[in-house]
């Protein structure tokens, strides 16, 4: 063997050795990709049961919007489409007074079924409609301002709630303020329409709304709507005299986000109507007096 083939040899030898220990790119690669894969998959098991949950809890809040719909359009059918004549009531002596100096004596009679309304609920204390807008439903009064958060008229657990009377206040809407507080659903539903009057075109094209109450019906006009803190001056239903309520009544008018041009006494009695906002410490009132 001369030399060229023994250098041949050698190198080729030393070829081979090397190849052997040459790292193996290709397999540390597939161990690489192995565990990405692993990883991609925890992430993707995390990002559906994320979805489904999510997804679960906006089919839940379909729900109970539906149902809560459901129950107070049922309800509507309480509620007579035209306004009552009144109705005479006959004098001591049996006969209706008509004489030229005395009026005759007559009663108010409600456009809502009060009889039945009361059989499915006894709280039931008034039924509140607007005039131009979506709001219409029966007012509940109950011994705190829980309970209806998180139940309807029918007693059913729903957020929806209900619309209710200040536990405080005379359930007759006789106090000079009464609050009734209602959510604001972002449906709509409930007082969910009332934070469109922050806007004084809306306001203009819908002033006006009724409260039926089983002693008559009243009808009143908005003059102040604003944002108020819970603990502020404006949740204030008890006046120790003509004028605290003067003043009190001035000092809502001018929190008013806009003049509404309508005059407001101590004379009057006024409803306050709350609900919540974006903001969880604040409030927005919409304040009417009666007609």
């Amino acid at each position: 063997m001369d030399i060229l083939d023994l250098d041949d040899d050698i190198k080729e030898e030393r070829e081979k050795r090397e190849e052997e220990h040459k790292p193996q790119k290709h397999s540390q690669g597939k161990k690489s990709g192995k565990g990405w894969s692993a990883a991609s998959k925890a992430v993707l098991v995390i990002a559906v049961l994320v979805f489904l949950f999510a997804a679960w809890q906006l089919v839940s809040i379909f729900v109970g919007y539906k149902q809560g719909t459901d129950e107070y359009k049922e309800l509507e059918q309480y509620i007579s489409e035209e306004e009552p004549e009144p109705q005479k009531i006959e004098a001591s002596g049996g006969i209706a007074a008509e004489t030229e100096d005395e009026k005759p004596l007559t009663e108010t009679i409600s456009r809502a079924s009060f009889d039945e309304l009361k059989a499915i609920n006894s709280d039931i204390v008034g039924w509140i409609e607007f005039e131009n807008i979506d709001i219409n439903y029966p007012v509940v009064q109950t011994g705190d301002n829980d309970y209806y958060l998180t139940h309807t008229v029918k007693n059913t657990r729903n957020s929806v709630g209900a619309i209710f009377v200040e536990y405080t206040n005379n359930p007759d809407f006789q106090d000079d303020n009464t609050f009734i507080y209602g959510h604001n659903m972002k449906n709509g539903s409930m007082f969910g329409l009332l934070k469109k009057y922050k806007d004084q075109s809306y306001y203009e094209a819908n002033q006006f709304f009724w409260i039926y109450t089983p002693q008559g019906d009243y009808m009143y006009q908005i003059f102040s709507c604003h944002e108020a803190e819970p603990e502020s001056e404006t949740y204030t239903n008890g006046f120790g005299s003509k004028e605290s309520y003067a003043s009190y009544l001035q000092t809502i008018k001018d929190l008013s986000l806009y003049d509404t041009g309508v005059a407001v006494t101590s004379d009057d009695k006024i409803v306050s109507l709350s609900t919540c906002t974006k903001d969880k410490g604040v409030r927005f009132v919409v304040h009417a007096k009666r007609l």
